[in-house]
């Protein structure tokens, strides 16, 4: 080095002369470099991309690089954990269910404190089922311009299989408790003096309908449903018993919104008006279905009813009370207590009288 140094010494390198350049020392070049790690803006030291290889570990298996997970998303880009596996992060135990709940124009909206609460035991009850070696096995699947709506079996070991409906990942009904759903019919039906005419809002997996037509009084029974796939599955028999209960002469299904139905309808055309097109107006699975529990609806349901008005409700509702009360003047509130999976639950049926 001490004579390559001598040498560009007595033979420099001549560089041609420019105004304002710089001309680099020689031996300054030749003297070693130390290496500077540059320094992230916040003072961080940053590191280098160049990474010596390292052995496998875990006995010859190649591990994968580490890979942050992404923040948790409510939507379509939620990672989805397979069956029997338990998701690490912490942060995606609230299932997708409750944030999918209301869906307003095609576009989730945030839950509710009472739903949040209601479903949460439902998704609670599916966990302890799936505990107990219940298995789920769709059925049905459909796309609504109001969400989505399955149709699924829950098949246990040693106990019966359960056809259950959900709408927007929220149960709705199942074919294990349909006590209340018949109960909605036979409250009607008991205060009625002449039920010839029943509109059923809502035909979910047949049940209220079903004790309608047990009912020999009944001459003419007509079923509003808002979704045509529901209606198409009970009469194509993806729901079993759905061709027996609409092979009946009395029923007629109409596919259309119960609210305007009602609207349109004649002044007392139906002796008796059963609801059960939502969970009630604490725990709504469709928003919309808020306007069903409010006195302008309730006003054009009284005028075409001509005795009875039943409404079914997950749980108590004052303020359903409270405007039946200010349209028909007369209403009853009966609770029932029924067992749902390992959970005791109370729902509610609201009867007003003309």
């Amino acid at each position: 080095m001490a004579g390559i140094a001598r040498l560009l010494r007595e033979h420099p390198v001549r560089y041609p002369d420019r105004q304002g350049e710089r001309r680099p020392d020689p031996a300054r070049r030749l003297r070693p470099r130390r290496l500077r790690v540059p320094q992230h803006p916040r003072g961080r030291v940053r590191r280098s991309r160049t990474r010596a290889p390292q052995e496998p570990r875990g006995h010859g298996i190649r591990q994968q690089p580490h890979r942050r997970d992404p923040p948790i998303d409510s939507g379509q880009g939620a990672r989805r954990v397979a069956p029997g596996h338990r998701d690490p992060d912490p942060r995606r135990a609230v299932p997708r269910p409750l944030v999918r709940l209301g869906v307003r124009h095609g576009v989730p909206q945030p839950l509710r404190r009472g739903q949040v609460q209601a479903h949460r035991g439902v998704l609670r009850a599916d966990h302890q089922l799936a505990s107990l070696g219940v298995e789920y096995v769709e059925i049905a699947r459909a796309e609504t311009p109001r969400g989505e709506i399955v149709l699924r079996e829950r098949r246990a070991e040693n106990g019966p299989t359960v056809l259950e409906l959900r709408v927007n990942g929220v149960f709705v009904m199942d074919t294990r408790e349909t006590t209340t759903e018949r109960a909605l019919a036979g409250a009607a039906l008991a205060l009625a003096e002449h039920p010839a005419s029943v509109l059923v809002g809502g035909l979910g997996l047949g049940f209220t309908l079903h004790e309608v037509l047990a009912d020999t009084r009944v001459e003419r029974a007509t079923v509003v449903e808002l979704e045509q796939p529901v209606v198409d599955w009970m009469r194509d028999g993806t729901v079993a018993h759905g061709p027996q209960f609409l092979a009946d002469e009395r029923v007629t299904v109409v596919v259309a919104d119960v609210a305007v139905a009602l609207a349109e309808a004649a002044e007392s055309s139906y002796d008796l008006v059963l609801l059960d097109v939502d969970n009630g107006p604490g725990y709504l699975v469709h928003d919309a279905n808020e306007a069903l529990y409010a006195e302008p609806f309730l006003v054009a349901a009284r005028r075409a009813t001509r005795e009875v008005l039943v409404i079914w409700s997950a749980a108590e509702a004052p303020q359903l009370a409270a405007a039946l009360e200010a349209v028909f003047g007369n209403v009853t509130a009966t609770p029932y207590d029924v067992h749902l999976g390992e959970r005791d639950e109370q729902y509610w049926l609201y009867s007003a009288r003309r």
